[in-house]
């Protein structure tokens, strides 16, 4: 297939930006990888009693529920579906337990605070919240190009100090760190292919996690970020397996 001059253009910078994503996430896996063999003998233990415990809780369970699919075994058999539905319950299971405990106890091992299901107080003024809803209905109809910096630079503008701080709807933050330098980070833990409506309500949460820091401290050094809990590729997946493996001691 040929490409227009224009849309040719428009492919090469699309894969440059894919070529640095890619190279990016490279170096995260090499920086990743490195910190687990830094890792001392009681954060692997650790680790490995944390996946022991949900993995052996669910097999504990008996297996999935029965469920009636004449469809799905018309074309498959009991037997897929069965193994399907186990290997979909670990899934669930590791995004909804795992990821957090994990990633809080490789954050500890590094120096860092870390804390699950962080409650962020604060007071959002009613210009503010305003603009926060501007910004998001900006980014859903492409007036605006994301930016988390700029973002963040419109909102401490605006932004009243909280003179009640108080827990709000939206305050839980799925992790917590604090690194050793005073930095903060609030981490918003999500499906990695969450629908039109989740991902615009996951940002929505993001930018009033903002408003609600700055109406504490508007000196505060935090980021907000937005995390994926899968496995990109089969490659990464096998790496990861290998990698699991070595911590826990298992033959494979």
């Amino acid at each position: 297939m040929l490409l227009s001059p224009s849309n040719k253009v428009a492919f090469d910078d699309s894969m440059k930006i894919f070529n640095n994503a890619t190279n990016k996430f490279i170096v995260m896996e090499v920086v990743l990888l490195y910190r687990c063999i830094m890792m001392d003998k009681s954060t692997r233990i650790k680790i490995k009693s944390v996946v022991l415990e949900i993995l052996t809780k669910k097999l504990a369970e008996g297996g999935p529920k029965a469920e009636y699919k004449p469809f799905f075994v018309a074309i498959f058999n009991k037997k897929l579906i069965t193994y399907a539905s186990v290997i979909q319950s670990f899934y669930t299971a590791f995004g909804m337990s795992i990821y957090e405990q994990t990633a809080k106890t490789l954050a500890e091992n590094m120096g860092f605070q870390a804390r699950r299901q962080y409650v962020l107080k604060g007071e959002i003024d009613s210009v503010t919240d305003g603009l926060i809803l501007k910004i998001q209905q900006d980014l859903i109809t492409g007036r605006r190009k994301p930016n988390s910096i700029e973002e963040m630079k419109l909102i401490k503008k605006t932004i009243k100090h909280a003179t009640k701080p108080r827990k709000q709807p939206y305050s839980i933050v799925d992790l917590y760190l604090k690194s050793p330098e005073g930095k903060e980070y609030f981490f918003g833990i999500t499906t990695v292919k969450p629908n039109k409506e989740g991902l615009e309500a996951h940002k929505l949460k993001l930018l009033r996690w903002m408003a609600l820091r700055l109406s504490i401290d508007k000196n505060a050094n935090f980021s907000v970020a937005m995390l994926f809990h899968t496995i990109l590729t089969i490659q990464t997946a096998m790496r990861g397996l290998v990698l699991i493996c070595s911590l826990m001691k298992i033959n494979y």
